[in-house]
């Protein structure tokens, strides 16, 4: 309970720091006059009897120090101290505190960026099911060089032949493409997937439905898009009566039947996609059916 009520009037000294130092000034002088009037008595000279007096009490301004530091918080004192001579140097020199300024905003927000980059890839899981058992197979090469792409007949192989190693394989491939509607048309990021792409990744969609298994397997057979969740807020003002309008990707009419979930972005977290066709209408977008395309 003592040391409680000592802080408690420490914090109240912060406020009330001029009446306290007067006060301790006051008590000081008042112990100084006794033990000059005491080496007075003793048969000291003025100038003595003072000397030895001040000696006594370890010197005045040490002592009053000393004081302060028992009666409040030395730390945030000295830290509102440093915090008001900057603000007076501040005030000097503004022509100098514009370049600190300008040059600690560059600093912190270049570094805030490269770690929103680094956790958003590195560090953030996939917002899908069991992200920490995917892996994305690669293809030695001579030299000992890796290449993750490989054509549509090679996947359709090493699918086969890893069904009894992977619990799913899905392939997928990124295009740009221009996506119309009502006379508006925009340059988009799709990605043509392999139709179990969401349900391997344990994706449900958001409105609507996402691909079915059995879309793109053959080619231009499955006319269908799946929106980004982003891409329908900001392009579509989150309209639920999108799903079964028609929009054109790169000239081809393409039915809209469903818009992935929010915060889901595809597999590959430097890209944000704006749309999920199955594989095998890509070709609509000037490629060959069977070129290269990457796991997932």
């Amino acid at each position: 309970m003592r040391t409680l009520r000592s802080w408690l009037w420490r914090l109240v000294g912060l406020f009330h720091k001029k009446p306290r130092n007067l006060e301790i000034a006051a008590e000081l002088e008042s112990h100084l006059q006794l033990h000059i009037d005491d080496n007075l008595r003793a048969g000291l000279t003025p100038q003595e009897a003072r000397r030895r007096a001040v000696l006594a009490l370890g010197g005045v301004e040490q002592t009053k120090e000393a004081y302060r530091d028992r009666r409040g918080f030395p730390v945030l004192e000295a830290f509102s101290q440093d915090v008001r001579f900057g603000l007076r140097m501040v005030r000097k020199n503004p022509g100098f505190t514009v370049a600190v300024v300008l040059t600690l905003a560059l600093g912190i927000g270049a570094n805030t960026a490269i770690f929103s980059m680094v956790d958003s890839m590195l560090l953030r899981p996939l917002p899908v099911k069991d992200s920490a058992e995917m892996i994305v197979p690669y293809i030695q090469q001579k030299g000992n060089s890796l290449r993750r792409s490989f054509s549509v007949p090679d996947y359709r192989d090493i699918e086969k032949a890893g069904a009894s190693v992977f619990s799913g394989l899905t392939a997928q491939r990124e295009l740009v493409d221009g996506l119309g509607l009502n006379g508006r048309a925009d340059r988009v990021l799709d990605l043509y997937v392999t139709g179990n792409f969401f349900s391997i990744l344990g994706i449900k969609p958001a409105i609507g439905r996402l691909l079915l298994e059995s879309e793109g397997e053959r080619v231009l057979a499955d006319p269908v898009i799946v929106l980004g969740y982003t891409y329908w807020k900001t392009r579509f003002g989150g309209d639920p009566n999108i799903i079964g309008q028609k929009v054109s990707v790169d000239g081809q009419p393409i039915t809209v039947v469903g818009v992935a979930p929010e915060g889901f972005y595809g597999v590959n977290p430097w890209g944000t996609i704006q749309g999920y066709l199955p594989l095998g209408m890509a070709p609509i977008s000037g490629v060959d059916a069977n070129d290269f395309l990457s796991f997932s």
